[in-house]
């Protein structure tokens, strides 16, 4: 259901979903100053009782009082610096390779360059695994969650792909909140059917609409409102399948704009279907509060199993 006053759902509420916070270790590749404070803070709540960052600006491991790195160190194209940087990122995928931590948190650096390394240690992975982005919003008026995928990995999915972003966000829905979800496929307009996922087997599980342009698939009336027959997705969706990674990119980032320039409280959680680890990826320009709410998530769902065995999702 829609709109039910006091009853919206909120990001807050993944926090009561890690019921055991000190089991987790969470190694960040080059913190900035909002993973340093957030991560304190969760330490402070109980959570992550050994959680602890790795790297800094020189690419030391440092357990206490790092030096954050900043988006300038990130874009700097000195060599020692550069340098530091790569050090940072493989220390903190030796921690997830030893064991030593739990969880893997992407900080101020590139994504494709953490990504690239993770992807050298064949432990961490499977071929032909797909690795996928996908974020989770409080909408407000919503007293469900919802789910959007791809947000920035998988640039152009071809229709098997789009098949598993599907279901790499259904299965999460599933263990996180108990039902099956209903999932939009979102367009530009409804008959771009090209965007259709497609199956081994068929859809499982869950309902599958669309193509839907987004207030066909979340507003209650939409369809009726554009003239199209109503279905069991259409205004009651809890996962969003995007058409590609940019439209993903650009919903995720539009939503924590609108968030600033209105001042309200509020985030987006985000982390990474395919890895055979926690991987917490935030971009860097998301606030503290979706950074939290990032490693919320993501320790929630390796305590539901989410991550363990195979990456395809």
């Amino acid at each position: 259901m829609r709109g039910i006053a006091g009853q919206e759902f909120r990001l807050e509420e993944l926090r009561d979903k890690v019921k055991h916070p000190n089991d987790h270790v969470v190694a960040v590749a080059c913190p900035d100053a909002e993973c340093i404070e957030m991560l304190k803070g969760l330490s402070r709540q109980g959570i992550g009782n050994l959680v602890f960052e790795i790297g800094s600006q020189n690419g030391v491991p440092a357990e206490r009082n790092p030096r954050p790195m900043t988006l300038e160190h990130a874009e700097s194209t000195d060599p020692a610096i550069a340098a530091a940087i790569q050090a940072s990122i493989e220390a903190s995928v030796k921690a997830i390779v030893d064991g030593s931590a739990t969880a893997l948190m992407k900080g101020c650096v590139n994504t494709k360059q953490l990504m690239g390394t993770i992807f050298r240690e064949n432990r961490l992975r499977r071929a032909g695994d797909l690795w996928t982005h996908f974020a989770c919003y409080e909408e407000e008026g919503y007293d469900q969650a919802i789910l959007s995928g791809d947000e920035g990995v998988v640039k152009y999915p071809n229709p098997s792909q789009r098949g598993l972003i599907a279901e790499g966000m259904a299965r999460a829905y599933r263990l996180l909140f108990g039902i099956e979800p209903n999932i939009a496929v979102l367009a530009p307009n409804e008959t771009d059917f090209e965007l259709m996922p497609e199956f081994e087997g068929g859809p499982r599980g869950f309902k599958l609409g669309g193509p839907y342009s987004v207030e066909v698939a979340l507003l209650p009336g939409g369809a009726e409102h554009k003239g199209i027959k109503p279905d069991d997705v259409a205004g009651r969706a809890h996962c969003l399948l995007q058409p590609d990674y940019r439209a993903g990119n650009t919903y995720h980032k539009t939503h924590e704009v609108s968030y600033a320039m209105r001042g309200v409280d509020r985030g987006i959680a985000g982390t990474m279907a395919g890895p055979r680890f926690p991987f917490i990826v935030t971009s860097r320009g998301d606030n503290e509060r979706s950074k939290r709410y990032s490693t919320w998530l993501s320790l929630a769902l390796s305590e539901l199993g989410y991550y363990e065995g195979a990456g395809r999702v």
